[in-house]
């Protein structure tokens, strides 16, 4: 079983490159890897001209102060049993940044940085709202100052009123920090607004990748046409004359993967070709790249 396939993706510096799929194709996992919380079986990460891949657990150590992740859980991902003080503080205690004495003015700093007030610094995660929660987590990336932050479907079990709070959150701290986002989602919406490009990732591989206004503008990939076609238009007049592209069938299993262009039992444009051999990604356009011989 291949949970992530033939992957191959750069990040810029300074921009958000947005990661959308199905739930189950490899998304979180990639991520994972990115961080080396999951460890790769073949390939390369490189990040600032070194391959993680082969890094031991404590050479990754200084490398974790310049990649951080924001979960998509905010709760289970906060210990229960510490306050919001101990909960940001620590990593900075951890990795040695400041004295210890410096440590509350730095959390009490990190918590107005996030929009929360520094005597939340002495309640505990349940005392919390999910939003707060979330904006716990967000300090707690931002305490060793990082350079990548990964965020793994961040907003997706917040409000909707939240989210959008919770995204200019992300996108100030971007032009005041200089932050370079890995954005996982599921939501085209949020990631149509906070992307600078975004990568379609259907069963462990990238099926297109093109920057944000050119993919949601020309989608080239049948499945990428399809997850456009699939979201809601908040205009009932637009929603019920625009054409549809329905994908009929379920995700087939990681475990036996279909030969071929992994998408083609699912896809309205498949022929026979298609069952035979991978599609090769190519530019069809300048930096719009799609995997589909029909493209």
């Amino acid at each position: 079983m291949r949970a992530v396939n033939d992957v191959s993706l750069t990040v810029r510096p300074g921009e958000t490159l947005g990661l959308v799929g199905e739930s189950g194709c490899g998304k979180s996992t990639l991520g994972r890897l990115v961080l080396r919380l999951e460890d790769p079986t073949a390939g390369e990460i490189i990040f600032e001209e070194v391959d993680l891949a082969p890094l031991s657990r404590k050479q990754m150590t200084d490398v974790r102060k310049k990649m951080q992740v924001i979960f998509q859980d905010p709760y289970s991902s906060l210990n229960p049993r510490m306050t919001v003080g101990q909960i940001i503080g620590e990593p900075i205690g951890v990795h040695g940044i400041m004295p210890k004495a410096n440590i509350n003015a730095r959390v009490a700093e990190l918590l107005q940085l996030v929009g929360l007030f520094p005597y939340m610094a002495l309640r505990y995660p349940h005392e919390l709202s999910g939003g707060q929660r979330q904006r716990v987590g967000i300090a707690r990336a931002l305490a060793v100052e990082p350079r990548v932050i990964v965020c793994d479907e961040a907003v997706s079990a917040l409000d909707v009123s939240i989210q959008g709070q919770v995204i200019n959150l992300l996108e100030d701290l971007q032009q005041k920090l200089g932050l370079t986002y890995l954005f996982i989602a599921h939501d085209l919406a949020v990631v149509r607004h906070i992307s600078t490009r975004v990568a379609v990732m259907y069963l462990g591989r990238i099926v297109e990748l093109a920057s944000a206004d050119d993919l949601f503008a020309d989608p080239k990939h049948p499945y990428t046409r399809a997850l456009l076609a699939a979201a809601p238009v908040p205009d009932p007049v637009v929603e019920r004359t625009r054409p549809r592209t329905i994908i009929t069938g379920e995700l087939p299993s990681p475990l036996n993967p279909p030969a071929g262009c992994v998408f083609h039992p699912r896809c309205p444009l498949a022929t026979e070709e298609c069952k035979q051999a991978v599609p090769a990604t190519r530019e069809l356009a300048p930096g719009h790249w799609a995997a589909c011989i029909h493209a």
